[in-house]
């Protein structure tokens, strides 16, 4: 509940939580694991936009690209090299923290 509230919110990683919980508690394939976090990842960014709509101001124009990521995520998930996914996903999550941390701090 936590992660998805702050999925919600924020975004930022969530789905990297969603996945390193998923493959801690579940046995299943990548894919399963992936297709659970993007219905946990949908429910609570609906929530959340349920709630902007109502507290904030949306570019909807923005929307159509992310719904599309949505969309055609799963389907690369389950033709990719699982390995190859994993540490393209681990480079780019090491390599955001770097640039997050250069231009906070220098």
């Amino acid at each position: 509940m936590l992660v998805g509230a702050y999925t919600g919110y924020f975004g930022a990683a969530g789905g990297v939580i969603f996945l390193a919980i998923l493959s801690v508690i579940t046995d299943d394939r990548f894919a399963v694991v992936n297709a659970m976090k993007n219905v946990i990842a949908f429910a609570g960014n609906l929530i959340a936009t349920v709630i902007f709509i109502f507290k904030s101001r949306i570019d909807w124009l923005l929307v159509i690209p992310l719904g599309l990521g949505l969309l055609i995520g799963p389907i690369i998930v389950r033709h990719a090299n699982i390995h190859l996914l994993r540490a393209l996903i681990s480079l780019a999550a090491f390599g955001l923290a770097a640039y997050l941390f250069v231009t906070a701090y220098f």
